[in-house]
């Protein structure tokens, strides 16, 4: 699941990534 969000927004954490993207 994380390698999925990683590959749509590289850049900020695997954990922060998920919670930007939702904001």
């Amino acid at each position: 699941m994380d390698q999925s969000t990683k590959s749509t927004r590289p850049g900020p954490p695997h954990t922060g990534n998920h919670t930007a993207v939702s904001i």
